[in-house]
């Protein structure tokens, strides 16, 4: 959608403007696609709000340029680790409801799209990177029966 393309933009003119060096102190705002989990810790290490938000919607970025422009599954595992660290981050920043939005509509491109991105969505199911549920933080509106149920969901599209 619009946001995807934005975020893929913004990612784009970003990464070439990054030299992968980033870090509390050195004031990067940028999650770049060389060292994208370094970037996003970095900035959620800030402890400011709109970098927070900014780093989530970044990484959200860097997850679909990454599936975009894999050759078949080649990015795959960076695209994972970012996924995880974007979990962990949304979880200790009390987004969750965000977290859950992106995973929903990844979900949605995954189980619709070609061979390497449902591969990819079977990576994701089996490093249990679901939802955010109550469980996880209280910000969440997800109980965690649906949370375990997110990924059986995706078989039963053929309806």
């Amino acid at each position: 959608g619009e946001r995807e393309r934005v975020n893929g933009a913004a990612a784009a003119s970003a990464s070439s403007a990054s030299n992968g060096r980033g870090g509390a102190n050195s004031g990067s705002a940028v999650v770049g696609t060389a060292n994208p989990v370094k970037d996003f810790q970095a900035m959620l290490e800030v402890e400011n709000h709109d970098l927070v938000k900014s780093a989530i919607e970044q990484m959200s970025g860097v997850i679909i340029r990454l599936l975009d422009e894999s050759l078949g599954d080649r990015l795959h595992a960076k695209a994972l680790s970012c996924l995880d660290a974007l979990r962990g981050g949304c979880k200790s920043e009390f987004e969750a409801l965000r977290f859950n939005e992106i995973l929903r509509s990844l979900k949605e491109k995954c189980t619709g799209g070609g061979d390497a991105l449902k591969g990819f969505w079977q990576s994701v199911k089996a490093r249990g990177l679901t939802l955010l549920s109550k469980n996880d933080t209280s910000r969440s509106d997800v109980e965690p029966e649906e949370a375990a149920r997110f990924f059986e969901e995706a078989q039963v599209s053929a309806e």
